[in-house]
């Protein structure tokens, strides 16, 4: 690829994806010769009596398919391939995955098969020639493909290379209808990353489809990230703001690099974001700290001579493994944070990005600026940003997300509720239960599958929700019915003081959409309005949990707002007025083209081809006041995304500059950017 603009790192250490060319695709079994008892764990699949069986909802399964040739079956840590009668056992480093000129064999990739038979000494052309165990997907295409709005609607018209091309939403249920496929614009993969303490740098650790990826996903310090492959684009507005976006797999005269490929003058082949949001950290209850237990319960777990140790039944326990970086372990009423030599109770601020978790973390924009970077990372900011919403514009061919990809969790109501009693590090919140009832939120989203926060209304932390039970409790002497929620770590409360903030969902909950891109309908768990979605393979990118955008801020002076980007969002980020109006580059807001129709209107960042939507009180859809007039010189940061509570005004184009950068605002996460 002729690759002009820049130095160009490929930065690309391994191959894979589901549905993008690269690998075999590898589907995990939870049985193999019979049937799986009810109740099932939807989207489970199982093969029996020569068919692949999916579960459906807890009770009742598919009709069964065929096994496919393409598929690597993997159940209790070995793979399984069908030769068109049974599946059979072969080591995964025996199967060859072809794709154009690309061979892959188990984890090591050559560049074209003449290397690859040089390189590998099992002979090549012989596992060619056996059809069950060669995986042949098309050559990548390199047309240009494009979309242009007429402002008419939300909806676009594709043009050029994509004009053939269809795409639909996918469900939990079924797949819908991707014909981006293939084409290298669109190829991605799925990796896990670790933080290498010695090297201080995050590494990849698996890819998906691996071994390693499937027996280390959602663990501490393993996460998460979707591969985005780097494009070039043409973006050409009229004076009645007609627009036409055109996305090219190669540098061309008049094309821009995309944004998050570009690192301040040097370009990667790929860049990962994370799948999922940030949020608060694992919590852990320790039952000893720096002594062995007297005697111990199943599942107990202590601190001893640097590892934690886990009972695993009353009399016995495990080895022991070191601590990660990514929880919180208390003991007495004390949390320990493990640095990489030794516990300390000084708070490091923890953070996690993997599926299950809660989604949100109180801190200001500079925290979250910080956060990433103790593991090698960085904040995921406005290049990424851009960078996405011109792959949706291709795409989904709409300016509205929440009609092509489900609305997102966008009506929760995160209510402010009291704890009713004083606890000392207990595993529990009392509240009443007209306030547990008040909250929508929780009415339509499975229990199992949110957080509530502890602590006050601006500063609060979340725990992952274990269940709920009914009590009665005396209130100033009146019997009075509440709720018991049993909660992942400990807590101490003051009843009438401890705020009690419910209505955000857990990470992960698009997991099981079949594809990149939908939601999942939860098959009646969740209100129509609440179903968690998918975009380009991230989970709530829009809805739940507003997303920090880093290096992107606003200063006003009571008539105007001045917004300012960061030109290296890798370098030191500082978000002080005097910084920003020093090294940041003030962007023209009010010229350059722009995008309107009856729920958007969008302004370039002049000269940088960026997206910033009008928010105002309607919160990035249309509105008269561009941005908002911040006085007093105060610094405003960026969420995008929206919230739960955002309604039909969240989406990918929702960008609101509404909070000073010193808040730390409990409805809200951000992402992690890994460069290889």
């Amino acid at each position: 690829m002729g690759y002009s603009d820049g130095v160009f790192n490929t930065g690309r250490a391994a191959v894979g994806a589901s549905g993008g060319g690269g690998r075999a695709g590898v589907v995990t079994l939870i049985a193999i010769g019979s049937q799986p008892s009810t109740p099932y764990v939807r989207g489970s699949k199982w093969f029996y009596d020569g068919k692949i069986y999916t579960a459906l909802t807890t009770t009742t399964k598919d009709s069964g398919v065929d096994p496919s040739y393409n598929t690597a079956y993997l159940y209790d840590g070995v793979y399984y391939y069908w030769d068109g009668s049974s599946l059979q056992t072969k080591p995964e480093d025996n199967i060859v995955h072809i794709t154009g000129t690309e061979v892959i064999t188990g984890n090591k990739r050559f560049e074209g098969i003449t290397e690859a038979i040089t390189q590998h000494n099992d002979d090549i052309s012989d596992k060619v020639a056996t059809t069950a165990f060669v995986y042949n997907h098309s050559v990548k295409s390199h047309e240009e493909l494009g979309v242009s709005f007429n402002l008419s609607s939300s909806a676009g018209t594709r043009i050029l290379g994509a004009a053939s091309l269809n795409f639909s939403k996918s469900t939990d249920v079924a797949a819908g209808t991707d014909d981006f496929k293939g084409h290298e614009i669109f190829e991605g993969y799925d990796i896990l990353v670790t933080y290498n303490a010695e090297t201080g740098k995050a590494e990849q650790f698996a890819v998906e489809g691996t071994y390693e990826y499937e027996t280390h996903f959602g663990l501490p310090g393993f996460y998460s990230f979707r591969m985005f492959h780097i494009f070039w684009y043409k973006l050409e507005i009229d004076d009645d703001g007609n627009t036409m976006v055109i996305l090219s797999a190669e540098a061309k005269d008049g094309y821009k690099v995309s944004p998050m490929h570009d690192r301040n003058g040097v370009l990667h082949e790929w860049i990962g974001v994370s799948k999922y949001s940030i949020g608060e950290p694992f919590r852990i209850k320790l039952v000893a700290f720096e002594e062995q237990p007297a005697t111990y319960t199943e599942g107990d777990k202590w601190y001893y001579n640097g590892l934690i140790y886990t009972a695993t039944s009353d009399n016995t326990t495990d080895e022991g493994v070191e601590p990660d970086f990514d929880s919180v372990y208390n003991f007495n009423g004390t949390n320990y944070y493990w640095n990489g030599e030794d516990m300390q109770t000084t708070n490091n601020t923890p953070f996690t990005i993997t599926t299950g978790r809660p989604p949100i973390c109180s801190r200001t924009i500079a925290q979250f600026e910080a956060l990433p970077r103790k593991k090698g990372l960085r904040l995921f900011g406005i290049k990424e940003q851009t960078s996405i919403q011109y792959l949706g514009l291709v795409k989904y061919a709409n300016l509205d997300w929440q009609a092509t990809l489900g609305n997102g969790n966008t009506t929760g109501y995160k209510g402010d509720a009291k704890a009713v009693t004083d606890e000392t590090n207990v595993d529990y919140v009392i509240l009443t239960a007209t306030h547990w009832n008040a909250s929508s939120q929780i009415n339509t989203v499975p229990v199992n599958k949110q957080c509530i926060g502890v602590g006050t209304a601006s500063a609060t932390t979340w725990y992952r929700i274990i269940s709920v039970e009914d009590v009665t409790v005396s209130i100033s002497g009146t019997d009075t019915a509440c709720k018991k929620v049993y909660i992942e770590g400990t807590v101490s409360t003051t009843a009438n003081t401890t705020v009690l903030c419910l209505g955000m969902e857990l990470t992960g909950g698009s997991d099981n959409v079949l594809g990149l891109d939908g939601e999942n309908t939860g098959n009646g768990d969740y209100n129509a309005s609440k179903m968690p979605n998918k975009t380009f393979g991230l989970d709530n990118f829009i809805g739940n949990a507003g997303q920090m955008v880093g290096s992107l801020a606003g200063i006003g002076d009571g008539t105007t707002e001045h917004i300012y980007f960061n030109p290296d969002p890798d370098g030191t980020v500082s978000y002080t007025k005097s910084s920003i109006e020093a090294n940041w580059i003030e962007v023209t807001t009010n010229a350059g083209g722009t995008i309107t129709n009856g729920r958007f209107e969008a302004t370039r960042l002049l000269g940088k081809d960026m997206f910033l939507f009008k928010n105002g009180s309607s919160n990035g859809k249309t509105n008269d006041n561009q941005y908002y007039a911040h006085a007093n010189n105060t610094v405003y940061r960026a969420f995008s995304g929206g919230t739960c509570n955002l309604g039909a005004y969240a989406g990918g184009f929702c960008l609101a500059l509404n909070g000073t950068v010193s808040t730390a605002n409990q409805s809200y996460g951000g992402r992690c950017v890994f460069i290889p």
